[in-house]
């Protein structure tokens, strides 16, 4: 089972967008488990973590989190995608993400 975190800033919009996210994976019954959680607690999550999702407000803090993390994984959300709240799109880039992982 694949674990993926959105790092966010507390939000309704976060919310929603992973809500929409676990829709998606249980309707195409994909094993996986979504959360959200704030940027400062990553390293908390980072050893069980299989992908980090990083919110648009959040994007000028990748470069500190891959320095802080480097056996992590990271994918910037696009401001289209979280503002719309596209969590069928986003689920489907995520996908493709692990699409090469020989461990689905």
């Amino acid at each position: 089972m694949k674990r993926i975190v959105l790092l966010a800033s507390p939000s309704m919009n976060a919310s929603l967008l992973v809500t929409k996210m676990r829709a998606q994976s249980r309707a195409e019954r994909y094993a996986c488990e979504i959360r959200t959680c704030p940027v400062d607690q990553a390293g908390s999550y980072a050893p069980e973590t299989d992908l980090f999702l990083i919110e648009p407000s959040l994007r000028a803090q990748t470069r500190n989190l891959k320095q802080q993390l480097p056996q992590s994984r990271f994918l910037n959300v696009d401001n289209k995608t979280f503002s719309s709240l596209d969590g069928v799109g986003l689920f489907h880039t995520v996908v493709e993400e692990f699409k090469d992982d020989h461990a689905l």
